[in-house]
C-alpha cells in the first residue's frame, strides 16, 4: 500500500499539485497536515477530517475499506482503522505545532489512545511533529526531540526517518527534519523524501507499508448525454405534462413533474460506466512543463555555492514559484467555471423546464 505524507501549509495551489502528484504516482493513502480543508480530492478518493478547522486530514481510495476512529480524531489528529480480518491496523495523521518544549498533541493522543478500548497492535503514526534531534537529521537537539525518542522506545515504535535523507522542510530561514514517520509492528519499505516541487515548505515523503486490507468494488456510472435520443425524451415529457392537473398546489405539481422527469430519464437517457483514469482535468501541458522547469531551477539553486549567483537564482526561483502557484489556481478556477456551464447546458431538468415555459401554473 503506497503512502504519501506532507504538510501543505494550507495552500490551495499546493493541495492541487498534491492531487495531481498522488494520481501520477498511484498513491493509496495521503496523510496531510495543515490541509486546505475545502479542497475535494479527485480520482475516487475520500477526504477524512474533523471539519473545516482541522489541522490534519487523510485521503483514502474509496475502494479501501476503513473506519474512522472518532475517539482518536480531533483538530490535530485524524485516525482510521484499515478493515481486514484482524482489524488491528491503525493510521494516524498528526500535527504538533511549533514552539514550546512539549509535544502537546502527541501527549494528548497518547493519553486518549490508552483510554481507547481496542488495543492498537499495528500502527502508522506520521506527521509534522516539530521535534528536533540529530538522530534523524540536522544538528539541532531539543527537549521535544528527546521526549519523542523516549516515547518511541517506551511504546515500541520504530522511527522510519533516514538520517542521510534530505531535509523534510525547507523554509526561508533554513531547513529542518520535522516531518516524522513512526511505525509499530508494520513493515515499511522505500521511505523517501522526494525532491519534486510541492509549492509548500515541506517535501513529499513516500513509502510503502505491508498490510492486508479489504477492497470494495464500486461500479461508477453517469448519464451518456451525447448518445441520448432527446426527441423521445422531450416527447414523453410533453405528453405527460399535458395530462397534469394544473389547478393543484405548486408542491403537488412539483412532485408530479419530478416523477415525470425521473421516468423519462430512466427510459430514454443511456448510462455509461466511468472509465478508470485521471480526473484532474485542469492539468495541461503548460503546467507540466513549468513544473519540470521549477524542479530544475530548485536543483540548480541547491547546487550553487557562489553567494552572488545563489542570490540571483533564489530570486528567479521564488518569482517563478509564485507565478506557478497563481497559474494553477487560475487554471483550476477556469476549469471549474466551464464544468458548471457545461452541466447547466446538458442538465436534463433544464430541457424539461423549457417544455414548461408556456404552462400557466397557479400559485
Amino acid at each position: 500500500m503506497k503512502i504519501l505524507q506532507i504538510n501543505v501549509d494550507r495552500g490551495k495551489a499546493a493541495t492541487a499539485l498534491l492531487d495531481k502528484y498522488k494520481t501520477d504516482h498511484d498513491i493509496d493513502i495521503v496523510m496531510l497536515q495543515e490541509p486546505y480543508t475545502t479542497y475535494r480530492p479527485t480520482n475516487k478518493m475520500k477526504k477524512l477530517n474533523n471539519g473545516r478547522n482541522s489541522k490534519t486530514e487523510i485521503w483514502i481510495k474509496d475502494n479501501i475499506d476503513y473506519t474512522i476512529i472518532t475517539e482518536l480524531t480531533n483538530d490535530n489528529t485524524t485516525t482510521i482503522r484499515i478493515n481486514n480480518k484482524a482489524g488491528i491496523t491503525y493510521l494516524t495523521s498528526i500535527y504538533d505545532e511549533p514552539g514550546g518544549n512539549k509535544n502537546k498533541r502527541l501527549e494528548e493522543y497518547d493519553r486518549k489512545q490508552r483510554e481507547h478500548t481496542t488495543q492498537i497492535r499495528q500502527h502508522l503514526l506520521c506527521g509534522d511533529i516539530n521535534a528536533h534531534s540529530d538522530i534523524w537529521g540536522g544538528n539541532v537537539n531539543d527537549k521535544r526531540g528527546e521526549d519523542l525518542i523516549n516515547w518511541t522506545i517506551d511504546n515500541g515504535y520504530i522511527l522510519e526517518n533516514k538520517k542521510h535523507e534530505q531535509p523534510t522542510f525547507q523554509g526561508p530561514m533554513g531547513s529542518s527534519y520535522v516531518d516524522m514517520t513512526l511505525t509499530k509492528n508494520l513493515r515499511t519499505t522505500n521511505w523517501t523524501v522526494n525532491a519534486d516541487e510541492t509549492l509548500s515548505a515541506h517535501k513529499y515523503i513516500t513509502y510503502e507499508i505491508d498490510i492486508e486490507h479489504t477492497t470494495t468494488k464500486r461500479k461508477r456510472t453517469t448519464y451518456d448525454f451525447i448518445n441520448t435520443n432527446w426527441t423521445r425524451y422531450e416527447d414523453q415529457i410533453k405528453l405527460q405534462t399535458d395530462q397534469l392537473d394544473w389547478d393543484r398546489s405548486v408542491d403537488d405539481i412539483a412532485d408530479s413533474f419530478d416523477k415525470i422527469c425521473s421516468q423519462a430519464c430512466r427510459r430514454h437517457i443511456r448510462t455509461k460506466t466511468l472509465r478508470e483514469g485521471d480526473e484532474t482535468g485542469w492539468w495541461n501541458e503548460t503546467l507540466d512543463r513549468q513544473r519540470k522547469q521549477l524542479n530544475r531551477e530548485r536543483r540548480e539553486l541547491q547546487a550553487t555555492t557562489d553567494d552572488d549567483e545563489r542570490d540571483a537564482r533564489k530570486r528567479q526561483y521564488s518569482e517563478h514559484r509564485r507565478e506557478y502557484k497563481k497559474l494553477i489556481n487560475e487554471r483550476r478556477q477556469r476549469t471549474y467555471d466551464q464544468d458548471i456551464t457545461d452541466t447547466l447546458k446538458n442538465a436534463t431538468w433544464h430541457k424539461a423546464w423549457n417544455i414548461l415555459a408556456g404552462k400557466n401554473i397557479q400559485t
